[in-house]
C-alpha cells in the first residue's frame, strides 16, 4: 500500500495528513517529509493519523524524537486520531511523556487530549477511546 503525506492548515496548526501504511519500506520518506515541515518553520504540527492503517515502531520512535526536539525549541508536535495499533505502540515507549494525543480535531481545538496508558500506570485509568 502506498503512503502519502499532505499538508493543510487548521486554526494555528499545520496538519500533516498521513495516509496508508508507514512501515520499514517507507518510514524514512514519511519522517523526511515531517522534518522538512519543521525545517520550514512550522512550530505547531498536528499529525493526522486517521487514515494510517499501520505504523511501525521505527517511525513511531522517530516521531517521538522529533516531538521532543520541537518541544525544546518552543514548538509542539501532536497526534490526532490514531487507531488502536498506533496507541498500543505509544504505550510501549517509556520516553513519550508530553506527547499529546487527540481523538479528533474537535478535541485538538478544545485542548482535551488522551493520556497514554504508561503515563497513568500509578493511578486510576481515564476512560479509553
Amino acid at each position: 500500500m502506498m503512503v502519502s503525506v499532505s499538508t493543510r492548515e487548521f486554526k494555528n496548526w499545520t496538519v500533516a495528513e498521513i495516509k496508508g501504511r508507514v512501515d520499514a519500506f517507507n518510514d524514512k520518506r514519511v519522517i523526511r517529509s515531517l522534518e522538512m515541515l519543521i525545517q520550514a518553520g512550522h512550530r505547531s504540527l498536528a499529525l493526522d493519523l486517521s487514515d494510517v492503517a499501520f505504523m511501525g515502531f521505527q517511525a513511531m520512535k522517530e516521531i517521538l524524537k522529533m516531538a521532543e526536539t520541537v518541544s525544546q525549541n518552543r514548538g509542539e508536535v501532536v497526534l490526532v486520531a490514531p487507531n488502536a495499533q498506533v496507541r498500543r505502540h505509544l504505550d510501549s515507549f517509556a520516553g513519550h511523556k508530553g506527547l499529546k494525543v487527540f481523538r479528533s480535531f474537535d478535541e485538538l481545538q478544545t485542548g482535551l487530549f488522551f493520556v497514554p496508558r504508561s503515563e497513568y500506570a500509578s493511578g486510576p485509568a481515564p476512560s479509553q477511546f
